[in-house]
This record gives C-alpha cells, structure tokens and sequence, in this order.
C-alpha cells in the first residue's frame, strides 16, 4: 500500500480515493460500484484532477495520461459510439496539455477515419491505432482510462470489444489501466464468456462506495449553504445527517427543504426543534427524497427488495445471508438490536412500499401515483389538503397524531391559531 502523505481530498472521500489511486500506481484495474447517486461520479472525475495525479506520481505526472470518459456523452451504444467517445476524450485530453502538437494531429486523423470508416474494419483497427501506436508509443508509461456511467455499455456492447479491451491490457500490462464506474458489479450486470474476460480484470480490485462520512457531509452541506445563501446551525447538521446519513443526493434533498424553512437566519434551540419536526414530516412526501429513494430501490435485484420488505416489518425474519449483498452496498447496516436500513428516509420509503404490497382492506396510498384506495377500490381525486392530510396520517400509522401534527403537517406551522376543529 503507498502512502501518498500529500494525496488531496477534493470530495471529502479519501479513504476511497486512496484506494483508487494505489491501484492505478499499481496498474491494477479497479471497479467502482456504488448504489445510485452515491457519488461515483465525483470520485471518478476526482480522479483525474491534475492535483490528484501529481500527488501520486510527483515528477513522473507528464509521463503517465489519466483520462475521463462520461457514457453518458457517447452519441449512440454501439461499438463505433463507445470507441469515438473513447478516441473524443482522449483527444480532448491531450488538447488541453497543449504540449503535444504531433500527436494532436495524429489523433485527428485517426478519429477522421474512425468516424468515417472505408470499412467496417476500420471501426476496430481506429480504436487500436488510437491505443497502441498514438498514445503509447508516444511516450506515456501509462494509459488510465476512467470510465464513468458504463453501465448501459457493459450491458449492451457486443463481445468482442471486451475481447480487445482485455487484449489491450494483457499485451501492455502496466502500460494499460481501466477503471469503472457502476450501479452493479461487472458480472452482475453481465456474464457471457467475452465480458467476464473483460470483468475478470477487476475481482480482486472492486471497491462499493460507501456513505460519505463526517467529513464529506459537511462539505454536501456547507456547498449547499452557500449556493442557496441559507445557514445551518450544528443541530440542523445534526438533523441533516441523522435523515440522509451519508447519501449525496439524500443530503441535498433535505438541506433543500430545511433550506426553505430555516432560510439565512440564526435560530435558537426551540425553534430549531420546531423546525426540525416540521420538516420531518414534510419529507415523509417530498417529490425529490422519493425519486432519490425510487432510484434506489429501482437498483436492487428481486430478492434485496423483498429482504428490505421484509426488514421493515414489525418481526423481520431475515437471514444473514439475505443480508449480504445490501451489506456489502451499505444500504443495511448491523447494529445491537440487529439489522437496520442505513437512514430514516430510505426506511420510511420501503415502509411504505410495504404497505403496498399488504392485503387490500383498509386505506392505502400509492404514493408514487398519488392514488387513493379503500378496501382495494380506487377513490375519486381527493382536494390538496384532503391528501396532505391522508399522508401525514398513513405515514404515521400506529401512532398518535395530534391536532397540532395535523395543522403542521397540512396547513403549516404559520396556520396553528387559525385553523380550528371543525376544518380539520
């Protein structure tokens, strides 16, 4: 393991970014897999930041070329869409040094002919040129080739160009490194024979991303305070982390509706608690925690889901082997009283997911259609605040909810003298 004593933190993940980087250093391929939103992006763009490299490689930076390639930016998801977005990265890459004239211009005329191929050949024998006899033999050690978003790639590519991407780096070794980017690990999202060739360069080297810690949270929150020009005590950092843990995109969720309550005034402790009530309820129907939640739960496999349906129950029975997987994705954590869903939200969320999936007598909301049914039949659209308040009280079954709750929850806290028994 190499130190790198100077290594930065850019993204408030270093203990993930160093160990990325002391694969690279070791021309290791690495795979980065992590739940949706967790922030891989910024890890892989992270990566090639000239700081970064410089950190690891001190003299030895000009010698070595880390590129960024975003599938997200591929024209199409063939094989020709995956090489031009390669060769186009590559290409913009070495623009940017501004040091490199001649090997400018050969990268132009390869991308020409990538781009119009005399046959189809070409398509194949371009990627290659770009590859061995541009780069390479232009006097890098090495080639890192981040790839971020590869899932619909990995799962769509024809066989071969795993061939000869796995060819590549059996012929260079050290002169070739990928690393990737994914919701999935590579043999979960596929397992022919051609693409495990390509997957087996990572199974010794697969890092999930977990939660950003104390560090990272506060750099989320800090960022977002100065963007939208608000101020959040200690208790509102407090209260942000305890709902989205670590999760990025959870944390901008609520720092957006706290934000929108708390504003850029300074509150005391009281007010902070109300607050912080208020909010807690809002975020049991807000639009943006429930698409964050939705992605998530669209990422897991038939099986996680139904083992999280089964944790959110009121005696789960859950193996530990069950448990796994969403384990090793820190979407489940084990604590003294067993196992737990990593944060409030996301638990909330399969909650009621699991009302869902309950017998049909009885009230029952589809959230995400923003139904209503009653012994199973579908009722007429409810008024605004008929739904508000028909949430607020699904989303708190089994408890007490008292008047107060509800002119919160469904008014809001500017209407607690003015709302009376008989609108409720």
């Amino acid at each position: 393991m190499h130190e790198f004593p100077d290594l930065p933190d850019p993204i408030g993940r270093e203990d993930d970014l160093r160990y990325v980087v002391n694969c690279i250093a070791d021309a290791k391929c690495c795979s980065i897999v992590g739940v949706s939103n967790m922030g891989k992006s910024a890890l892989m763009r992270a990566l090639t930041l000239p700081e970064v490299k410089q950190a690891v490689l001190a003299g030895a930076a000009d010698e070595h070329l880390w590129v960024y390639i975003d599938c997200n930016r591929a024209l199409d998801r063939s094989e020709q869409g995956f090489y031009e977005l390669i060769l186009r990265s590559i290409r913009d890459k070495v623009a940017i040094r501004g040091d490199m004239p001649a090997l400018l211009a050969q990268l132009n005329d390869i991308y020409e002919t990538l781009i119009h191929p005399p046959t189809p050949l070409h398509v194949a024998l371009s990627f290659n040129r770009a590859i061995e006899e541009a780069v390479l033999e232009a006097g890098f050690d090495r080639l890192v080739l981040c790839i971020d978003e590869f899932d619909p790639m990995m799962a769509t590519l024809a066989g071969p160009v795993f061939l000869r991407l796995r060819a590549l780096k059996d012929r260079f070794e050290t002169g070739v490194c990928y690393v990737t980017a994914t919701d999935r690990a590579l043999w979960e999202i596929r397992n022919d024979r051609d693409a495990g060739e390509f997957s087996e360069l990572f199974v010794h080297h697969t890092r999930y991303l977990p939660p950003l810690g104390e560090a990272g949270v506060r750099r989320v929150i800090a960022r977002y305070a100065e963007r939208e020009g608000v101020t959040f005590s200690e208790r509102d950092i407090a209260f942000i982390r305890e709902m989205a843990d670590g999760h990025p995109g959870l944390l901008e969720a609520v720092c957006s509706a706290l934000g929108h309550v708390t504003g850029p005034e300074v509150h005391d402790e009281l007010t902070d608690q109300q607050i912080h009530r208020l909010v807690r309820e809002r975020l049991e129907s807000d639009l943006i925690v429930h698409s964050e939640c939705s992605r998530l739960w669209d990422d897991l496999t038939e099986a996680e889901q139904g083992t999280l349906l089964d944790l959110a129950g009121r005696h789960p029975q859950v193996q530990p082997s069950d448990l796994r997987s969403l384990r090793r994705k820190h979407l489940v954590r084990l604590q003294e009283g067993g196992p737990v869903i990593f944060c409030p939200l996301f638990a909330d969320f399969i909650r009621r997911k699991r009302r869902q999936h309950l017998p049909g007598q009885g009230v029952h909301v589809d959230v995400e259609a923003g139904h209503v049914y009653v012994d199973g039949e579908r009722i007429e659209l409810l008024t605004d605040l008929e739904y508000r308040l028909l949430l607020l009280l699904y989303s708190r079954l089994d408890e007490v909810v008292d008047k107060y709750d509800i002119v919160e929850g469904v008014w809001g806290t500017e209407y607690i003298d003015e709302v009376d028994d008989g609108r409720i």
